[in-house]
């Protein structure tokens, strides 16, 4: 596959309807996460700081600990019903925090209340999604598909990042968050215009019990030891790249002197590579996932590492555009890899896990880095951070392999 004419985009009407309701609705989220940092900065006063933090806290805990559970019900129920109800209830909560909002009633209580039940229905919507890629495409084009759904969350933030300050300068916190209803609405409407049959593997034969599917989805990653690395792997990437987002600002700051206008120019170099890898590999046949992870690390890396010691902004733009790279590569290529070798019937409570494993990492991550930045400078700690990243690209070295294609390895098989 190597144009456009084999790309599944392309290929799929169902996939396209599916991938432009992914696009616009993340683009709308960009939107209302940055008029609620926003809000919640401008209303907590002197601690605006802090219920920043505790917002983001708010909106990770219940992808973390509610994951699994909504994984489960992907696997258990109709995925298209649980990605319209999921969209549903997000769309009437985000319309009474608009209501709240309108009416001066919106109090810092409430919106955590609120944010917290948005997100909670995040992780049934995007394992449902995620683990209906292969039946919206077909299994030769299911990694391609992978890679295309991952640059419509590269391509919101590079669109949110350059649009979502001028929208919230134009509109207002209630303008931006009318505006990510309206991004539910169009999802909603080309949700339930897909015709293509996306019944869970779970809801034919017996119903066995809830808590059996749950525990089924661990015995899952216990049998198959080289699929659970991958987890693994993926999570740590996570914990040592996420504290590069907090550090942009910093550097800017701290290292550069510049304004707010070089924040958005290093976080849209980082977006941008990021985009450009993700459409590049969704454009070329699925070769070598393990190499392309493992390059995707070390460019990564290295990347993280120059950005705190150059002190010259060209190279510390052009360094975020390598990470970019590197970031987009991975995040095109495990999840590509996860559709192939993880069987259907687990994928919802697969990819809630995956989800789960990601944010969970992120706070630990920010809070570990915000605590060393107290007593590290910058340039080192980031320095240290990108060392940590390069032990992790050599252990990726040394991971066992699963035959793309293949069912993957039980833990007893991989161990010879």
């Amino acid at each position: 596959m190597s144009g456009t004419g084999g790309h599944p985009l392309a290929l799929f009407p169902d996939f396209r309807k599916f991938f432009i309701g992914r696009f616009v609705s993340a683009v709308g989220d960009k939107f209302f996460s940055i008029a609620l940092a926003w809000w919640v900065v401008s209303s907590g006063g002197e601690n605006g700081s802090l219920h920043l933090g505790l917002l983001m806290a708010t909106t990770m805990a219940p992808i973390v600990l509610f994951g699994p559970f909504m994984g489960t019900l992907a696997d258990r129920f109709h995925r298209k019903g649980c990605m319209i109800a999921a969209d549903v209830v997000r769309l009437g909560l985000l319309l009474l925090l608009s209501a709240l909002l309108a009416s001066d009633r919106l109090s810092l209580p409430r919106l955590y209340l609120l944010v917290f039940a948005i997100s909670l229905f995040m992780p049934l919507f995007e394992a449902a999604a995620n683990s209906s890629l292969e039946a919206l495409t077909d299994r030769e084009h299911v990694a391609a598909a992978a890679a295309v759904n991952s640059t419509a969350f590269q391509f919101s933030s590079v669109i949110g990042a350059a649009l979502g300050g001028a929208a919230l300068a134009a509109l207002g916190p209630l303008g931006a968050f009318l505006f990510d209803g309206g991004t539910f609405c169009l999802s909603l409407v080309l949700i339930l215009a897909v015709t293509t049959d996306l019944s869970a593997p779970g809801r034919q034969g017996p119903r066995r019990s809830y808590g059996r599917e749950m525990l089924e989805g661990m015995d899952y990653l216990r049998e198959n030891r080289p699929v659970a690395l991958l987890l693994a792997l993926f999570g740590a990437f996570n914990f040592f790249f996420s504290p590069l987002l907090l550090s942009i600002p910093l550097a800017v700051r701290n290292i550069l002197g510049e304004g707010p206008l070089w924040v958005g120019l290093f976080e849209g170099s980082l977006a941008l590579g990021a985009l450009l890898s993700a459409l590049f590999l969704s454009l070329r046949p699925f070769v070598n996932p393990y190499g392309r992870m493992t390059g995707g690390l070390f460019a990564v890396a290295a990347a993280i590492a120059l950005f705190g010691i150059a002190g010259h902004r060209e190279v510390m733009t052009a360094s975020l555009f390598v990470a970019g790279l590197g970031l987009g590569t991975v995040n095109a290529t495990a999840p590509a890899l996860f559709q192939k070798v993880v069987p259907d019937a687990v994928k919802g409570r697969f990819f809630a896990l995956l989800t789960a494993v990601c944010y969970a990492v992120m706070p630990l991550a920010f809070i570990l880095f915000g605590f060393l930045n107290h007593v590290v400078p910058l340039p080192l700690l980031l320095a240290a951070n990108g060392g940590g990243a390069l032990i992790l690209a050599l252990w990726a070295v040394r991971l066992p392999r699963i035959a793309v294609g293949e069912n993957p390895p039980t833990e007893a098989e991989a161990k010879g």
